[in-house]
């Protein structure tokens, strides 16, 4: 419940100086949600826990949501908001923080007071000389360096959005190099799929090469690059 004392209704012709209207103010542990919509406009929220103390007011309403607005307390532009191209406006949680993830090739690195945007152009690559399976990550290349066997790599593991993620290989040494995969994943080559969770594709000469992206099931990765050689499919 808001504590104060609601604002009065104030004739300029009975002023006298003695009279002031009070804004209520809700007394709390945390900053105001957007779900907080029980109070009247211009209502006061006092969060104590913070330090030091933040004070906000409601300014208004907007499809049923609060817009809690804050007065003191805080850092000279705070962010409130953060909205996307078109203009949907993500509000903070209870903590006000609002978590910027980066897609596929985006890296966001956190520093004091600034975040860093990274988009990398393309893959970053690796030199592969284990003949060890390798577990490969979304975004990278692998450059297949053995001379006395198989380099083994894994698909990327299944599980949560791949869609769009870009993995990719070249065999640069003669032990040739094997990519096999996780439950429910399968490779696509052409008009030809791989066995699924149990298959797998391999080079036959050096230099043979592929890149695949993962395709909008975040299972099956179909071939958009290459594949140069001849790519033995099982």
């Amino acid at each position: 419940m808001p504590l104060g004392i609601p604002p009065k209704q104030i004739s300029s012709l009975d002023y006298t100086g003695s009279d002031i209207a009070l804004l209520p103010v809700v007394e709390s542990q945390r900053d105001p949600l957007t779900t907080d919509t029980n109070y009247p406009t211009f209502t006061g929220w006092r969060n104590a826990a913070a330090s030091p103390v933040r004070l906000w007011v409601l300014v208004g309403f907007t499809s049923g949501q609060a817009n809690w607005r804050l007065w003191a307390g805080g850092a000279t532009g705070n962010v409130v908001t953060l909205s996307d191209t078109i203009g949907t406006k993500v509000n903070p949680d209870g903590t006000g923080n609002i978590q910027l993830i980066g897609g596929p090739g985006i890296s966001i690195v956190a520093g004091v007071n600034l975040l860093t945007v990274t988009a990398n152009s393309g893959l970053t690559w690796n030199n592969v000389t284990s003949t060890g399976f390798t577990q490969m990550v979304a975004e990278n290349g692998y450059a297949a360096n053995s001379g006395i066997g198989v380099v083994g790599l894994r698909l990327p593991a299944p599980g949560g959005t791949q869609f769009g993620n870009t993995i990719a290989v070249m065999g640069v040494g003669s032990g040739g190099w094997s990519v096999v995969y996780g439950t429910g994943q399968s490779i696509v080559i052409g008009n030809k799929q791989t066995t699924v969770t149990t298959g797998s594709i391999s080079s036959t000469q050096t230099g043979d090469g592929i890149e695949l992206v993962c395709g909008p099931d975040n299972l099956t990765w179909f071939t958009v690059k290459g594949p140069q050689g001849n790519i033995t499919i099982v």
